[in-house]
């Protein structure tokens, strides 16, 4: 979520020093700059990975020299989510020894994300390390927990908020599916990376983690109005909310391979 909302406060600590000049590609994929992005941004993004490089990607020493240092609630909640998938993995494949300890992790940061949510907006958070403050912006990362919770009464409470009028339930939506940042925030950018846009590959993922919870109703929601969506011919790395304009890269092979996924469905009842 590189140029997400949620990080525009820890970015703005980050003042990059000398670095080797770099050339962007991913400007050649699109016809409107302002999608992508900024330069400064990107300048930003290079440097946090030439301060990785220079202590050779040593975690015990990355704290010490990075400028840049959040607690990301919505990595946490997929960290989760796949120390449970490995559990069962090492157990099929007969390293039972291995799955309590991925089970353990896994317990570990679902209650970590779970701790995160803000009573008030009912919102996991990301918490800034250096600043030892919670970053509680409206976006998508806030629904963590539909990724990993196992508390009935806050799954219910982020549905209601996921399906609420800021969300996929906002009328002016082209499509109801969730877009990177909340409808009705002040600092939405409908056509700008992930300040805005609706994402495919986000569709899909949070649909199969409602489906891996029992929820197919709310599963084949979200993949009919995915693939309505992509309906207008493009495979697009993501899609204004508000008209379904494609943009981005109009070839995204994530995109592509996410409709190919959702057609190959063996358990959907509708054709197409």
């Amino acid at each position: 979520m590189d140029n997400s909302p949620r990080f525009d406060g820890p970015y703005s600590r980050v003042r990059p020093g000398k670095m080797e000049p770099f050339v962007r590609t991913d400007t050649l994929k699109v016809t409107d700059l302002s999608q992508r992005p900024s330069d400064e941004e990107y300048s930003r993004y290079l440097w946090l990975v030439q301060q990785m490089a220079d202590v050779r990607f040593d975690d015990a020493r990355l704290p010490g020299v990075m400028d840049f240092q959040v607690k990301d609630v919505f990595m946490s909640a997929i960290f989760a989510a796949a120390n449970e998938d490995l559990a069962v993995l090492a157990e099929h494949i007969g390293l039972r020894g291995d799955a309590p300890r991925l089970r353990e992790w896994a317990q570990e940061f679902r209650e970590g994300v779970d701790a995160t949510v803000d009573e008030h907006t009912g919102l996991a958070r990301d918490r800034d390390v250096l600043a030892g403050v919670w970053i509680g912006l409206p976006t998508m990362a806030g629904f963590a927990p539909l990724i990993s919770t196992a508390d009935n009464a806050l799954l219910r409470r982020q549905l209601e908020i996921f399906e609420g009028p800021d969300w996929t339930g906002d009328p002016r939506l082209a499509f109801p599916l969730p877009a990177s940042t909340s409808t009705t925030y002040e600092g939405l950018k409908p056509r700008q990376y992930w300040r805005g846009p609706v994402w495919p590959v986000m569709n899909w993922y949070l649909a199969g983690c409602l489906r891996r919870r029992g929820d197919e109703e709310r599963y084949r929601r979200l993949r009919e109005a995915s693939l309505a969506q992509l309906m207008e011919g493009h495979f697009a790395e993501y899609y204004e909310p508000f008209t379904g304009e494609p943009l981005g890269s109009m070839d995204q092979s994530w995109t592509a391979a996410v409709a190919l996924e959702w057609l190959a469905d063996p358990d959907a009842t509708d054709a197409r």
